[in-house]
């Protein structure tokens, strides 16, 4: 039987409860409860045991269970809850014991205040010392899905100093407990800037340079004259490698130039491209990087501009230094053979783990992602269940496309950063998650 995830809708009420300080519990408030309360009428039929956890650091785990078929009440207690914010993770387990559905969010307990899933706080003046969870059972997803971030999109163009028409294209970078994301202002005419902005939580995002970390050139006839493009970072032997795309002619080649830095944001530009456009390859956009025993592998996407065809395939070079590139004698890696893919894929990110490649890719209009595996990064086979998110599976449809993905293996949770599209057209970046492959 296949694991599920279900959504959760959750509110919480509390009055009455410990207060944390740095994990010392204040003893002159005593702790609340919290009582969950399931829609049993209608909860899926092979849904058995309820399992509760509430977790913190610096606290004691603290757990609970219930059997829906037999409990009368279908609801769960749990008491002695400090105040401060818990990770709350509920799973559903069949006859069995194997788990079907799951649901877990970070909730902030505050007195006097309900505190719902998406953190908003409404003032309460009813009920004392317990917490109310009810809980309807949505539609069932299987745990290998994405779950979209509920207060997505995190960025927004007005978030950058640069004053972009739009924003696209994050590339992110994790160090030392530091989200790092470098992104795309986008211009008219196909002029771009790349933008830079941190966070702690990979949820919100500050700018904390009022300039774009785009390498600079004052070489007016250089190959890349026109614009220079988002493209990764991998930091290796205490430098930062940043691969852009640039170009002199928006119609003409687009090639994938490298610049260099010491500290991640003043980058200096080699002379030249370190992968040429080809006559078959007359665009080149680089997607990711990655190193795995001392080799680096860079997955682009290819197409041609003349034509209109920005996004055909992906292809791949290797190295050995991060300068020096090698095309693979087989490109392309992959191409669009599944129907949902049309006329052509690219934009892929790639992660090495569990001893296997892991790529994200998107379709050549948005309409969604593909997955695909490979055991040596050259030879990749796409999942049957593509695509494996669309807009569709976006929080309240919040954007009707998904494009750009990007994904990171990150304190043990895959986290997928895409551009989207809100409510007023805008291009903002989103956030989704899980936590197995």
């Amino acid at each position: 039987m296949k694991k599920y995830f279900i959504f959760l809708l959750v509110s919480f009420l509390f009055l009455s409860c410990s207060k944390d300080n740095n994990t010392i519990v204040d003893s002159t408030k005593s702790p609340g409860k919290i009582s969950l309360k399931f829609d049993k009428a209608n909860a899926p039929s092979s849904v058995v045991f309820i399992n509760a956890s509430l977790k913190r650091d610096g606290y004691t785990n603290i757990h609970g269970n219930l059997n829906i078929k037999t409990d009368s009440s279908a609801e769960l207690l749990l008491n002695d809850i400090p105040e401060g914010t818990w990770h709350l993770l509920i799973e559903a387990q069949d006859s069995l014991g194997k788990i079907i559905y799951a649901g877990e969010t970070d909730v902030t307990i505050v007195s006097n205040f309900i505190t719902q899933v998406n953190l908003t706080l409404l003032p309460t003046t009813t009920g004392v010392g317990s917490i109310y969870i009810y809980i309807t059972w949505g539609q069932s997803i299987p745990t290998t899905g994405w779950i979209d971030f509920i207060k997505n999109p995190i960025f927004l163009k007005k978030q950058s100093p640069l004053g972009p028409n739009d924003i696209a294209l994050p590339k992110i970078l994790y160090e030392n407990g530091l989200y790092k994301m470098y992104y795309q202002n986008v211009f008219s005419s196909a002029k771009a800037l790349i933008g830079y902005a941190e966070s702690i939580d990979g949820y919100k995002w500050n700018s904390p340079y009022q300039s774009s970390v785009s390498p600079k050139d004052s070489n007016l006839y250089s190959w890349d004259s026109y614009t220079r493009g988002i493209g990764p970072v991998i930091r290796d032997r205490d430098q930062y490698f940043l691969y852009y795309y640039g170009f002199h002619n928006q119609y003409d080649y687009w090639q994938i130039g490298l610049a260099t830095s010491s500290d991640g944001n003043h980058f200096t530009k080699k002379l030249n491209p370190v992968i040429k456009a080809t006559d078959t390859e007359r665009l080149t956009v680089a997607g990711d990087i990655l190193k795995v025993n001392n080799i680096f592998y860079l997955y682009y996407t290819y197409g041609d501009a003349s034509t209109g065809e920005f996004i055909k395939g992906i292809s791949l070079a290797v190295s050995s230094d991060g300068v020096n590139w090698e095309r693979y004698a087989q490109n392309p890696v992959l191409t669009p053979t599944q129907n949902w893919e049309g006329k052509g894929i690219g934009h892929p990110s790639v992660i090495y783990d569990g001893g296997e490649f892991r790529m994200v890719y998107m379709d050549a209009v948005g309409s969604g992602f593909g997955v695909a595996t490979s055991k040596d990064g050259k030879s990749w086979a796409k999942s049957n269940h593509n695509p494996v998110f669309t807009g569709k599976n976006t929080s309240q449809q919040w954007s009707y496309g998904v494009y750009y993905p990007f994904v990171r293996k990150i304190d043990n949770k895959y986290k997928l950063f895409y551009t989207g599209s809100n409510y007023l057209g805008e291009l903002c970046i989103g956030i989704a998650e899980k936590n197995e492959w």
